[in-house]
């Protein structure tokens, strides 16, 4: 119980319910465990609303499609899947010869492009999941954005990343960028689609400007790779997280550093913003999920329930819920809203004596009693 308790002071909640699960006894054996074993296990509760899925693999990236009532995932295991969020359950699975690591969806709903270890870039229609469209890389892909009009596709490599043209699949601009990471690469559109955001190398960042065709800025203070970028709704701010530990948030307009957020116990693999731009959602190694404010930087929420390593984030287009993919094989499914307390009233002649909370944290049973003994509501506070 030591270990479990160290364990999740690590943030190690996988590690804890391991060892939890290992002390529960064989069916007909005594049951020795005392109260620290059901503390600790109430302490691992999970604040997702529910799990969509389990790959047999690893969830490399997930995303929402535009319609919101739909989740891609991508995996270790060699497939796509598409999840219905009604259904709470996968109802697609598209076969890839090799690990899956980078997936995107085209805002106007119509295409999906994914990209696996072999080098192979794919191209599928939503409306009966055909693939339409596959090329083979000079290099292996880590990383799918597209633009917001949905015309480019950009991807990145451990050598480069390129942008092509969807209509005819041609590269239209390809750029530098080595490092020597098997990680998924920073990659994001401004909302305007006019700004093109990418990790070059371990640590610059670079602002290419779709319009002119220029590089109009190189942002520097990483100290190592950038998995991730994301731009807010209005396109002024965007924010990069790396596997120095750490988030940068960056002001576009003056091309300046306006925060540094340093709360993780681990590289950051996933920043994603609200569709109304006022949080910011962070996963990091720690298994851990964080909400921030993105009006004064400061952190509003920390949520667990992933077992290991959360390596990819996604906003529903309403911004009620968040999904997740990590290393525990899971896609999550999490609410953005606090919970809603409800107010109730007891017979005011009546002592309030028992409180329980339910397993999944959205309810509390209140046990009242009209015996003296009993502690009152009023003096409980």
């Amino acid at each position: 119980m030591l270990i479990a308790h160290q364990a999740l002071e690590s943030s190690d909640l996988g590690r804890a319910l391991e060892l939890l699960e290992s002390q529960r006894p064989p069916a007909g054996a005594p049951d020795l465990r005392g109260w620290e074993w059901h503390y600790l296990w109430q302490q691992c509760r999970s604040d997702d609303l529910f799990t969509l899925g389990l790959h047999s693999n690893r969830v490399t990236v997930v995303a929402f499609f535009p319609d919101g009532k739909r989740v891609v995932s991508g995996s270790f295991d060699n497939t796509v899947r598409i999840g219905d969020m009604e259904k709470r359950e996968a109802i697609v699975s598209l076969s890839h010869d090799e690990r899956v690591y980078g997936l995107a969806c085209s805002p106007n709903g119509k295409s999906l492009a994914t990209a696996s270890f072999g080098c192979i870039v794919r191209l599928f229609e939503t409306l009966n999941w055909n693939e339409v469209r596959s090329f083979t890389n000079a290099h292996a892909i880590r990383s799918l954005a597209f633009s917001p009009d949905s015309r480019l596709l950009a991807g990145a490599s451990n050598e480069e990343v390129s942008l092509w043209e969807m209509k005819s699949f041609k590269v239209v601009a390809t750029f530098l960028a080595q490092d020597n990471w098997l990680l998924p690469k920073g990659l994001a559109f401004s909302p305007d689609g006019r700004i093109f955001a990418f990790s070059s190398g371990r640590g610059p960042i670079r602002l290419w400007d779709l319009a002119e065709k220029a590089e109009v800025a190189v942002l520097t203070g990483h100290a190592d790779l950038v998995h991730t970028l994301a731009f807010s709704g209005d396109g002024r701010t965007l924010v990069s997280g790396s596997f120095d530990w750490t988030v940068k948030a960056w002001d576009v307009s003056s091309r300046t550093l306006a925060r540094t957020l340093t709360n993780f116990a681990g590289w950051v693999n996933a920043v994603a913003f609200s569709p109304d731009g006022k949080a910011l959602a962070t996963a990091c190694a720690d298994q851990r999920i964080r909400f921030w404010d993105s009006a004064n930087w400061d952190e509003t929420a920390v949520l667990q329930g992933h077992q290991n390593e959360v390596w990819s984030l996604a906003f529903a287009p309403d911004g009620r819920t968040l999904v997740s993919g990590g290393k525990d094989d899971a896609v999550k499914v999490w609410s953005t809203q606090p919970a809603q307390a409800e107010n109730f009233k007891a017979n005011p002649d009546d002592n309030l004596h028992t409180i329980l909370l339910s397993a999944d944290g959205r309810a509390v049973l209140g046990i009242h009693t009209n015996y003296n003994y009993a502690s009152s509501a009023e003096s409980m506070g």
